[in-house]
């Protein structure tokens, strides 16, 4: 029997695995919208691209939270790994609009699986046999590392683009390169790190969460709709997004 984690070494779990869940993104930041342009899609074509990864995440990020619940977050995380990976190799080869939006759906897909899995395996774990432990700071310390992972992988990312030291080829491509080996790196710490006990319903208990979605859908917006401060912070992430 599997010896369960301390909070202690739950968090440095969680720092190590946001650090490289991050970095990544940082390093692909601007280039996402650069390789597209600099294969000639037009500004128009290149919102179609990301509006893509927008709308899959909109339509799949309850029903894959009920999954994370239902059969783990450990596979979910490393399904949201094989797909990170995949995005980035179908990006880095896409010459038409139709190759850009298949990348960005699976990206979609990707970011709708990984959303909050890992937060939640952290409380769970710290939380086991240890029900006093504290972990919003934890959880605040992560939220930095985030930020701060997302700033140096965007510097890193400029300094390869600037140093670029193959002559053939774009100077573009190198940065999503080493992003994409990020993702694999944290794919296989999650395989690694991310320990948890076996959930009983697979598949059928999956598909039941998946078709309670529009319900809780439907319950959230009779929550906004009483609820002043949960509908100013909703709108306040509406505006955020519309700036983005």
């Amino acid at each position: 029997m599997t010896r369960p984690l301390t909070p202690a070494a739950a968090r440095r779990r969680l720092l190590v695995l946001t650090f490289t869940r991050w970095l990544p993104v940082g390093l692909t930041f601007g280039l996402t919208t650069l390789i597209p342009l600099q294969r000639g899609l037009s500004l128009s074509q290149l919102a179609v691209i990301l509006s893509a990864q927008g709308f899959v995440v909109l339509a799949l990020e309850l029903p894959t939270a009920g999954l994370a619940d239902t059969i783990g977050r450990r596979p979910v995380l490393v399904l949201a790994g094989i797909l990170a990976v995949a995005s980035g190799v179908v990006f880095l080869s896409a010459h038409t609009l139709g190759a850009f939006v298949l990348a960005l759906v699976l990206q979609g897909m990707f970011r709708a699986l990984d959303s909050g899995p890992l937060e939640a395996w952290y409380v769970d774990t710290a939380l086991a046999g240890h029900p006093g432990t504290t972990v919003e700071r934890p959880l605040s310390q992560a939220a930095t590392v985030l930020g701060l992972s997302i700033a140096g992988g965007a510097l890193v990312s400029g300094g390869l683009v600037a140093w670029h030291p193959f002559g053939s080829g774009s100077a573009l491509l190198l940065p999503y390169a080493l992003a994409i080996g990020l993702y694999v790196v944290n794919a296989l710490l999650v395989g690694l790190l991310v320990c948890e006990p076996t959930r009983s319903g697979g598949a059928r208990a999956a598909l039941t969460s998946a078709r309670e979605a529009p319900q809780v859908v439907a319950a959230g917006i009779r929550l906004l709709r009483a609820g002043t401060v949960l509908r100013s912070l909703v709108l306040v992430e509406v505006f955020w997004s519309v700036a983005m």
